[in-house]
């Protein structure tokens, strides 16, 4: 990389870098069948400690329910997730993930660590660890939940 160029900005840099690791993370989970929306939903049904209801999932994501159920359904069609009944609120469902959803959700970790190692493989396992710290201080900061992500609002991505 040049180094001649303007300086630029911690914003820019975060800006430039998410945008590449964002096309590439989209690239890579699509042969599987997914739009990153799709994997994110998968990342909170399949990690959860106890069942989650799709107005908490749509709460958590901050995403309307209209859009939320378009992409469940479309999980759902893959076999990745089931609702069933919330046996406290028969209004209700549960979202979980199925045994395919949970080799699924195995193999975009995969793919999560493969282009982990490639985005950071300049870097010592130190300067990782540093890294990481770092970008969740300030995430945190910023009030951004892990397993979320502000592009949920927007629509696309699928």
């Amino acid at each position: 990389m040049d180094e001649s160029g303007p300086q630029v900005g911690p914003a820019y840099l975060l800006s430039q870098l998410g945008h590449h690791a964002a096309a590439a993370f989209a690239e890579r989970v699509r042969p599987l069948g997914l739009g990153v929306h799709q994997v994110g939903i998968l990342r909170l049904v399949a990690t959860s400690a106890a069942p989650m209801t799709q107005a908490a999932l749509g709460e958590r994501l901050g995403v309307l329910p209209s859009r939320l159920v378009g992409w469940l359904d479309e999980l759902a069609a893959m076999g990745a997730i089931e609702r069933r009944t919330n046996p406290a609120d028969r209004r209700s469902n549960h979202l979980h993930a199925t045994a395919d959803g949970e080799r699924l959700f195995a193999a975009v970790e995969a793919v999560s660590a493969a282009l982990d190692e490639e985005l950071l493989a300049g870097l010592s396992a130190s300067d990782r660890g540093v890294l990481e710290r770092l970008l969740r201080e300030v995430a945190r900061g910023r009030g951004l939940l892990p397993g979320s992500h502000p592009a949920y609002g927007e629509g696309g991505g699928g």
